[in-house]
């Protein structure tokens, strides 16, 4: 049986593996972005205090300006409240990791609901 590359034309380029191909690809579509996105919100139950685990959650990575905002939703208005102290803390939590995420967030904004 012949191997692909057997049955290339001469003076064509060889076949390039998927796993060669696939990194490119998906920086041309901003999936490496959107992959580092999804490891900040994932780094939210890792760094929030446990006392909010259940009832906070990170929704949205977005850009303002040139600064990154990390959007979280809350059960209720006193929890917002008491999160809200803890906020910065957080932050430093969490841009430990830019290193890694590549992401620095400047600011956390708590909402309510949703």
């Amino acid at each position: 049986m012949s191997r692909p590359e057997d049955r290339a034309r001469k003076g064509s380029q060889p076949l390039n593996s998927i796993g060669d191909i696939l990194p490119a690809v998906g920086r041309e579509l901003g999936l490496d972005n959107k992959v580092r996105e999804l490891a900040v919100l994932a780094l939210w139950e890792q760094v929030v205090p446990e006392a909010y685990r259940q009832t906070s959650r990170a929704v949205r990575l977005r850009r303002e300006g040139c600064q990154w905002i990390l959007d979280v939703r809350v059960a209720n208005g006193p929890t917002a409240t008491e999160l809200a102290f803890e906020r910065e803390n957080i932050r430093e939590r969490i841009n430990a990791f830019t290193p890694q995420t590549g992401f620095a967030i400047a600011r956390i904004e708590i909402g309510v609901g949703g």
